[in-house]
């Protein structure tokens, strides 16, 4: 019996498996696409961290906004000021229009029987919030309420702020 045995090189090579250049080259391509790989998921859990953050930050303003909706009208004001807050001007007496984002300042309602803290701190999932509030007297008779919450993000601060008008009428 005639056996034949034909094989079908390239170009007059061999094809018994990867050259030393060439095993290098594909290894580095491999390191090249996990590093990219990698520094992906990286950036997408820095932001997913972030985006949770936020999410926190306004629940916790609108928790705040719940509970003065919630409260007496007597007891919608603060008992007390804080000095450092961003929305406040203390000498005044006065919620500040431009950091507050009103058209113009307003009154601060401070009152012994008030129950909404000016300043308090909430922690969650190993980040610190600071929670500004702020009782002002608005316009018609109404009480406004903003509440800005400030965290520490890779070394800068980042806030969220909301607010809320509360008329008496609508308080129980």
């Amino acid at each position: 019996m005639n056996q034949r045995t034909s094989h079908s090189c390239g170009a007059g090579g061999s094809d018994d498996g990867f050259s030393l250049i060439e095993a290098v080259v594909a290894s580095f391509i491999m390191v090249v696409l996990f590093a990219g790989f990698g520094r992906s998921l990286g950036t997408a859990y820095l932001g997913s961290k972030d985006n949770a953050a936020t999410q926190e930050a306004t629940a916790i303003g609108v928790e705040r906004l719940e509970f003065a909706r919630s409260l007496a009208w007597s007891h919608i004001g603060m008992p007390s000021v804080a000095d450092d807050s961003p929305l406040v001007d203390p000498s005044q007496q006065v919620v500040a229009a431009e950091p507050a984002g009103l058209d113009a300042d307003e009154s601060l309602v401070v009152d012994p029987d008030g129950l909404i803290d000016p300043v308090e701190t909430e922690s969650v999932d190993g980040v610190t919030y600071t929670v500004w509030s702020t009782v002002s007297s608005a316009p018609q008779g109404l009480r406004r309420l903003i509440v800005l919450v400030q965290w520490e993000v890779e070394g800068a601060t980042a806030s969220h702020r909301t607010s809320t008008l509360i008329a008496e009428a609508a308080t129980r």
